[in-house]
């Protein structure tokens, strides 16, 4: 198959995905609304809009001219669009015309019913596409007549090496990857949460990803939280790591930790399992589903960092839990989420609401 993905841009997480459908034999290219100077494209990638024109349409009908063009030239025989926007909205209605097929890939975590408003509006109009996947609910949600709604979760591609040596005692080496000065992803209470272990030598803890010319304040309180507790020698700040060498990070360290709220569906937890380690995640990540609590990681109460700070110290008082449960963690992503999984579930999908693929 001819396989399109239409996106706001061309993410990290988008590789596992490829890597499946293209070892499947599929053809996999992207339409994307920006292009970032620092992206690896796997596949081509082509800019929505004309030459010399803004590469962002903005409104349903200056995108549907963009879009429309485009499809009816490259006629792939699946489309796949993120996110119920206006540009998704326009793919969806050329896809009609042209009798291409088209998936709408949100991440919600509960179905349909965590929609706005007026999003459930379009759907109860019979406007919303009739068939949707998700990639971070698990659980079907309430049936919709005429329409369909699939989960299809994150592939994880696991390029980076994988971890050989356990700890047998501490110090452990404890990683976070995240937006360093985005609010949202609880740095500083993370770091509040580990100070003691962090204290006592027990641990280190590492802190990549993103940081902008011009952090938020968020940047800045974590700074302050680092030195309020006493643990900037046992703190290493990472920013804007090449995607490679950020992946080689997970086989550094022992166990992972994600304290983010409002995570719609974090690929992060599944790299570090791919590489081996054990993930301790909030219930607010909607890849949690990943997780086996006591099996491969654990998963602590939305804004509860005191149990995020007692399984830290479960790992740190018990080493050997952090071979146990990375192991596990591997395995449970070689065996469910690999991009040969993802290839079989999409056409399994495909298969199941479009009938046979040619």
């Amino acid at each position: 198959m001819k396989i399109l993905f239409s996106v706001p841009r061309y993410h990290p997480n988008h590789d596992g995905m490829v890597a499946g459908l293209a070892a499947a034999g599929h053809t996999v290219r992207f339409l994307a609304r920006s292009v970032y100077p620092s992206e690896a494209h796997r596949v081509p990638v082509d800019l929505l809009g004309r030459p010399g024109q803004p590469a962002r349409p903005r409104g349903l009908l200056p995108a549907f001219r963009a879009a429309f063009p485009y499809l009816r030239a490259t006629r792939p025989d699946l489309v796949i669009a993120r996110n119920a926007d206006s540009t998704s909205y326009a793919v969806y209605l050329a896809c009609r015309i042209l009798g291409i097929r088209y998936l709408l890939y949100v991440q919600t975590r509960t179905g349909y019913e965590s929609l706005s408003p007026g999003r459930r509006l379009r759907l109860r109009l019979g406007l919303w596409p009739r068939h949707t996947v998700n990639s971070a609910c698990a659980t079907p949600p309430p049936a919709i007549p005429g329409k369909t709604f699939d989960f299809l979760p994150f592939a994880v591609e696991p390029v980076g090496p994988p971890k050989v040596a356990y700890p047998e005692a501490p110090p452990l080496r404890l990683l976070a990857v995240a937006k360093l000065d985005q609010r949202r992803k609880n740095l500083a209470p993370l770091v509040r949460a580990a100070a003691p272990v962090l204290r006592e030598g027990r641990a280190s803890l590492t802190l990549a990803g993103l940081l902008g010319p011009s952090p938020d304040p968020a940047y800045a309180d974590l700074l302050t939280t680092i030195a309020a507790e006493g643990v900037g020698a046992r703190v290493s700040l990472r920013p804007n790591l090449p995607y490679e060498d950020s992946r080689r990070l997970y086989a550094e360290h022992d166990v992972f930790l994600l304290a983010s709220s409002r995570e719609p569906a974090a690929i992060s937890p599944a790299e570090a399992m791919a590489a081996g380690l054990p993930v301790v995640c909030g219930s607010d990540n909607g890849t949690n589903y990943l997780i086996e609590p006591g099996e491969t990681g654990f998963i602590f109460p939305d804004g509860d960092f005191e149990a995020l700070a007692a399984q830290i110290d479960h790992f740190v008082a018990s080493p050997s839990e952090v071979a146990r449960m990375g192991r596990n963690a591997r395995a449970r992503i070689l065996a469910d989420f690999s991009p040969d999984a993802y290839a079989r579930r999409l056409m399994s999908v495909v298969e199941r609401r479009f009938g046979p693929v040619g």
